[in-house]
């Protein structure tokens, strides 16, 4: 159970990985803030693993702790939205 587990665990974070970069490399606004737009979608991927993904699992619905809940998002931003936001190439601008 624990390696299904794990192997559901990168599997899920794959699918978001590619989500971003074919969301991303779409936008063609060439000014946005890369730091802001990690940190909106580190929300987003927080929101969809409480909400959708975990709910969905076994474990099922627990009950929330702000600070928890604080701390995990705050994760999910600094270390999935921001470095992916910072890695996707940007769209080419047609002039």
């Amino acid at each position: 159970m624990i390696i299904a587990g794990l192997v559901f665990h990168y599997i899920i974070a794959l699918l978001v990985t590619v989500f971003f970069f074919l969301v991303f490399s779409k936008i063609a606004i060439p000014l946005v803030n890369r730091f802001f737009i990690g940190v909106i979608y580190g929300a987003f991927v927080w929101f969809v693993t409480t909400r959708v993904v975990v709910p969905l699992s076994l474990i099922g619905v627990r009950p929330s702790n702000p600070t928890n809940e604080i701390i995990a998002a705050s994760i999910l931003m600094v270390c999935i939205g921001i470095p992916l936001a910072l890695m996707v190439p940007r769209p080419a601008t047609s002039s």
